[in-house]
């Protein structure tokens, strides 16, 4: 079971530290929601695999069992998400 800490904890508190804590994670099921460059994006798992998109957007979306795949993710600039963890806003959280 995971527990939602976006009504518990600061928001700056539920940004990434370091690339391991978000591949930790997404791969244990972890719901993220966030801002980059102004874009919202969700990080998902329906049927159990890994999903990335833009808000509202399923055009956008990539799914994959592979972890390294959703962090491989390109943003609108280009950027993989791995290269901007530390740009992006996060809004909401799980795990």
């Amino acid at each position: 079971m995971t527990t939602d800490h976006s009504t518990d904890r600061a928001p700056e508190s539920w940004e990434f530290e370091t690339l391991s804590e978000l591949k930790w994670s997404i791969s244990c099921g972890g719901e993220i929601q966030f801002l980059y460059q102004g874009v919202g994006y969700a990080i998902t798992h329906p049927g159990g695999h890994h999903n990335i998109s833009k808000y509202e957007r399923p055009d956008t979306e990539l799914e994959s069992d592979d972890v390294e795949a959703i962090l491989d993710y390109r943003m609108d600039d280009g950027k993989k998400l791995r290269e901007v963890i530390h740009e992006i806003e996060v809004e909401a959280r799980t795990l």
